[in-house]
């Protein structure tokens, strides 16, 4: 399976968002215009978001948002301008533009399919993935199939041979002991040559001088993943690396994707996936239902795993640094994939086993930003600001003194260029270094209400008390607290299930599941008219990615909506 439809499931939390702030001086014979307007494809008249908008030979330019808007100002003489709009798999649009007496310059664009020049895209430590031939770094990948299609039982060895300057070798003839990997050679005589791994966006520490064997032979963190278990791996050679990751990739960059995240995360936004991969791009597609199943299936096999190894403080100190709770992780995901899939029972057992005093975040540095606030803060444009309360239509009242509007929003009392109001945004988004967390204690609660009145003997008084557990909250470990009394609405399954649908609005905030939660509790659907900003999603399933299409026959047709 090619690497862009995998690359998609990190489009919520990883877009580059590129935005010129023009100097606030006016010159002598210059004129400052506002440049607006929409992005559309040619034939289907569906927005482009993400696309580069900019005047050619300038520094002036912005990207296009989910609606395919796009504005910046510029100052510069006048006369005439060349604007050009790009986006991967489009051909470039070069459109002639008049600087002169008007202030506004509006023009809507359509950008044509180019099948062509579709390149590979890789993830790199910036904010959206990039094209393979564009970046200045040298990366090779190795997929699923390589990984597993051998005799090697551990990812060390499978990779071995399959990356050019790559160096894999055993640092002992003890079968369980480690494997050194060094891209392009040895950096240093005395210090450490290992590369800086990173497993589903989190960085491992794995110094070679805090994992020895009972040899005394240095190991490495690889032989802890099961190949059958990565979607694929990338790696970043050569010290460039350390331009993406900072020094501690002096030595290069080894990038590991796992299944299982993979595949819930697609199922949530696509309406057939992957789950299992071959070397000859002809993979099955499944409906996203057993796509949940089997992200299920593989957190279970990983709780068992960990049941029978659990992780040593060496391996929490050194892999972990203490951000991750392995176990409540994997139940926590385990909970919200079951529910998913309509596994309630598994849903409801799984959350309550989750420790709600215990967190688990990704973290962030000055190095890796946290991605939120780049596509917010670093681009500063309106229509990339979050909408009034959470963004769900009118008929849904918040509580002013919900302690959840505080902690996400502030308030502007503005309209971005649609018309929508919008805020001012907080909580875990607000700072370039602030961490976000893998899952919310609350979800937990939010899981076990909803699958309480799903399964075949709806319990309401059960649903009924973790509602409130998640209404009443003042304790939460992240300080995310609604502070609001007990519910006080109708007793039934309807009125329950809109009060839950009303408070992961609120709770999971821009976690990027209110799409599979719309379709889940059956919001209205949407009309397929573009640009109508009244709706409350404006679309059902997202388009399979034409480089999937055109390697793989089994590609399904893209969703009507």
């Amino acid at each position: 399976m090619k690497k862009a439809f995998y690359n998609l499931r990190h489009v919520w939390f990883r877009l580059l968002l590129i935005c010129f702030v023009s100097s606030s001086f006016g010159l002598y014979g210059q004129q400052q215009v506002t440049v607006t307007g929409t992005v559309i494809e040619n034939g289907t008249d569906i927005p482009i978001a993400g696309a580069a908008v900019f005047i050619e030979n300038t520094s002036f330019g912005g990207i296009t948002d989910f609606d395919g808007k796009y504005t910046f100002t510029a100052t510069l003489d006048t006369g005439a301008y060349t604007l050009l709009t790009s986006y991967i798999g489009f051909k470039t649009n070069r459109m002639p533009i008049e600087i002169g007496a008007s202030t506004t310059i509006t023009n809507n664009i359509l950008l044509q399919e180019d099948l062509l020049s579709l390149d590979e895209v890789v993830v790199t430590g910036n904010t959206v993935g990039v094209n393979k031939r564009t970046l200045g770094n040298a990366i090779s990948t190795v997929k699923a199939e390589e990984l597993v299609n051998n005799g090697a039982i551990a990812v060390d060895q499978a990779i071995s041979g399959k990356i050019s300057g790559a160096l894999v070798q055993q640092n002992s003839g003890d079968p369980a002991g480690g494997i050194s990997i060094r891209l392009r050679g040895p950096s240093t005589v005395l210090g450490n040559s290992d590369p800086l791994y990173i497993v589903d966006g989190i960085i491992f520490s794995n110094s070679s001088n805090q994992l020895i064997d009972l040899g005394g032979n240095s190991q490495n963190r690889l032989v802890d993943l099961n190949p059958n278990d990565i979607e694929r791996i990338e790696i970043i050679k050569g010290a460039a690396a350390a331009a993406i990751y900072g020094s501690r990739a002096s030595n290069g960059v080894v990038q590991i994707f796992t299944k299982a995240m993979s595949i819930g995360n697609l199922a949530q936004n696509y309406e057939q996936v992957i789950v299992t991969t071959n070397s000859d791009n002809t993979a099955t597609f499944v409906s996203g239902n057993e796509g949940f199943e089997t992200a299920v299936t593989l957190l279970t096999e990983a709780l068992s795993e960990l049941t029978t190894n659990p992780p040593s403080g060496e391996f929490t100190n050194a892999v972990t640094l203490g951000n991750i709770d392995l176990e409540n992780s994997i139940r926590a995901m385990q909970a919200r994939y079951a529910l998913f899939a309509g596994n309630y029972d598994l849903a409801i057992s799984a959350a309550t086993s989750v420790d709600h005093l215990s967190t688990s975040v990704f973290a962030y540095d000055n190095i890796n930003l946290n991605p939120v606030w780049t596509r917010v803060f670093q681009n500063d444009a309106p229509n990339f600001k979050p909408r009034d309360n959470f963004g769900p239509p009118t008929e849904f009242v918040f509580d002013t003194a919900d302690g959840r509007l505080a902690f996400y929003l502030v308030p502007l009392d503005e309209t971005n260029q649609n018309g929508l109001p919008i805020e001012d945004l907080a909580g875990f988004f607000d700072d370039l270094t602030k961490s976000i967390p893998v899952y919310l204690p609350d979800e937990m609660n939010l899981i076990i209400a909803e699958a309480q009145l799903r399964k075949s003997n709806p319990d309401i008084a059960a649903a009924t008390t973790a509602l409130n557990e998640v209404l009443t909250d003042t304790d939460d470990p992240f300080g995310l607290n609604a502070g609001l009394p007990q519910y006080s609405g109708a007793a039934t399954t309807d009125a329950l299930l809109q009060e839950i649908y009303k408070n992961r609005r609120a709770e999971l905030f821009l976690t990027g599941i209110s799409l599979e939660d719309s379709r889940r509790f059956n919001r209205p659907q949407p009309s397929g008219t573009s640009m109508n900003y009244d709706e409350e999603r404006n679309r059902n399933f997202y388009p399979y990615p034409d480089i999937e299409r055109n390697s793989n026959p089994n590609t399904p047709a893209d969703p009507s909506i």
